[in-house]
């Protein structure tokens, strides 16, 4: 019996492992280009919140929803800066084949640039509220 269960074990642990397709370096990459395709949005707004801060006699939330679009920029800065270190350009650019450590660091780098997304849209929408008032 405990060898069933432990059979029964191993072979949901490689349907799960099989069902969480790798991430490809096209997909990443798209992924990349829509986060970027954001930040001139991104600095438009931080420009609308200074300005309003300005005129405001309430300035601390304006500059939180400031620092938090700044964080997001910086963000993306430092995913860039990290994810061209851990790929070479015929990696990135010519489907050169990635070794298996380097499929990991894809991965990664996928649910990073994932979260960086969400990142930038809750800033966004926190920045559209204040700009409603």
């Amino acid at each position: 019996m405990k060898k069933c269960v432990i059979v029964f074990i191993l072979l949901m642990s490689m349907i799960s492992a099989m069902a969480q397709e790798p991430a490809k370096m096209p997909e990443v990459i798209e992924m990349h280009d829509v986060v970027m395709a954001k930040m001139p949005k991104l600095v438009k707004y931080i420009n609308k919140l200074q300005t309003a801060s300005q005129n405001s006699a309430d300035k601390s939330k304006y500059n939180l929803a400031i620092e938090d679009l700044k964080s997001a920029n910086m963000s993306m800065q430092k995913w860039m800066e990290g994810f061209g270190s851990r790929f070479d350009v015929d990696e990135m650019m010519k489907g050169k084949e990635l070794t298996s450590k380097k499929q990991e660091w894809l991965d990664e780098e996928m649910t990073k640039i994932k979260a960086l997304d969400k990142k930038v849209d809750s800033s966004f929408k926190m920045t559209e509220v204040l700009l409603k008032k």
